[in-house]
């Protein structure tokens, strides 16, 4: 008797490179990547988001904190299938998210962190699903 093994395609890879302006101008760095696999509902996240953002010019900076938030939208442009949520995360984690199935298309992935007092980092990407 012969077993069956099941081989998971190669995906398709996003990177979101987000800078953002902080105290006197100073660039803060945040990165968000993943995997789309077509026919697949599990999406693997590598995240890496500052604890601390700041703002103003010296000697007047203001920081501020991580809010274990981030919000993330994968949505397909065709249909508008995907999915939305709320992430209680660590700055700097990976983790896998379900979402729905998968399919070919263009699909817009944005993300968005949380820090105190409104203050946000966040960006978006085209991925293409083959």
């Amino acid at each position: 008797m012969s077993g069956l093994t099941a081989t998971r395609q190669s995906g398709s890879q996003f990177n979101i490179n987000i800078v953002r302006s902080g105290c006197d101008g100073g660039a803060e760095t945040a990165n968000y990547k993943g995997t789309l696999t077509n026919g697949f509902s599990t999406i693997p996240i590598q995240q890496s988001f500052p604890s601390i953002v700041t703002s103003g010019t010296s000697p007047n900076c203001n920081t501020f904190h991580w809010q274990n938030n981030v919000f993330l939208n994968i949505q397909h442009t065709g249909d508008g299938s995907g999915c939305v949520g709320n992430l209680i995360t660590n700055p700097t984690t990976s983790y896998t998210i379900l979402c729905g199935t998968i399919k070919a298309g263009l699909y817009v992935v944005y993300v968005n962190a949380d820090y105190e007092a409104n203050q946000d980092m966040g960006g978006y990407t085209l991925v293409a699903v083959i």
